[in-house]
């Protein structure tokens, strides 16, 4: 094997590393979240949540200020700005609201649209191209997270159930925020270090949910928080914020986009796996064909050895 390759085959191995630990710690969010819900109420928390990690991010880069350009050109922070809103403010605050008044299943199956769009946007944003290959794969990964979710001829028509629809249009919505937001930021990694990018974006996100979390305050949502949701929100902090937007945008500003996006659908799979440990739900008899038709899509688009 040439040197070359070799260095090719590690890069290839570290990419995919960081991006199945990433979308595995994202995909412990939904059962975290639930328990950080019994002590803070939905804005709080995620105001809570995206200041302490915008403080963090900031520690961080100070640290590593002498390792890396840390200033980003005053013409650039309106737009790193707008993208922390883009993927903090918009993304969570509709995803809150969406899951909110549409059921489960549908949730779970439009937010796992957002690979599918990152695919597409890398196509016309990005000029990726968007191989058979890989459109296979998503296709056949995006059926593996629908059986996950629970989707089976017979639970189908929720997915067309008029009284969601508000809810079912907000979660797509998120899903095409944070769709748009990673096609965009890995824009913004060619100019700037990933942690740069996150310093930066964070606080902008995080400030404008703010006013969200005062009105929830205003009208009663006093925070209660106890051991379990102190403990559960320091999870998503430190793993899903910090360590998983660092490791996201390193990895998608290193990849192809449309493939990146793909280990997204391990997320449902980690999900439902940890409700079961961790909440005590039960699992479905149809979620092991499901974990293997998102293995076998993610074979499909990265078997030729890159992401």
């Amino acid at each position: 094997m040439s040197s070359t390759r070799a260095v090719r085959l590690q890069g290839t191995a570290a990419l995919t590393a960081s991006l199945v630990s990433i979308n595995l710690m994202w995909g412990a969010t939904p059962p975290f979240t639930k328990l950080a819900l019994l002590g803070f109420s939905p804005f709080t928390l995620a105001a809570i949540r995206m200041l302490v990690s915008a403080v963090l991010f900031g520690l961080i880069l100070l640290l590593a200020r002498r390792r890396t350009e840390w200033r980003v050109r005053r013409s650039d922070l309106p737009a790193v700005a707008a993208l922390g809103v883009l993927g903090i403010t918009f993304e969570i605050g509709l995803s809150i609201n969406g899951f909110a008044r549409t059921s489960g299943i549908n949730s779970s199956i439009l937010i796992s649209t957002s690979p599918v769009i990152i695919a597409l946007l890398s196509v016309i944003r990005l000029g990726e191209r968007l191989t058979l290959k890989t459109i296979g794969g998503v296709l056949v990964a995006f059926a593996g997270a629908a059986v996950v979710a629970g989707i089976t001829p017979w639970t189908l028509s929720s997915l067309l159930d008029s009284s969601h629809l508000i809810g079912d249009l907000l979660v797509l919505a998120a899903a095409a925020s944070w769709a748009l937001y990673s096609v965009l930021g890995k824009e913004m990694m060619e100019k700037y270090d990933t942690l740069v990018f996150a310093a930066y974006s964070t606080p902008a996100g995080a400030i404008a949910l703010v006013p969200f979390a005062i009105w929830e305050y205003a009208h009663g949502a006093v925070p209660s928080p106890s051991m379990v949701s102190l403990g559960a929100l320091s999870y998503i902090i430190l793993l899903v914020t910090v360590l998983g937007r660092i490791g996201w945008f390193w990895a998608i500003g290193r990849g192809v986009a449309s493939r990146a996006g793909m280990f997204m659908f391990l997320q449902p799979v980690a999900g439902v796996g940890l409700a079961v440990l961790i909440l005590g739900e039960r699992l479905t008899a149809s979620f092991g064909l499901g974990v293997a038709l998102v293995l076998g899509g993610l074979y499909l688009v990265t078997r030729d050895g890159y992401v």
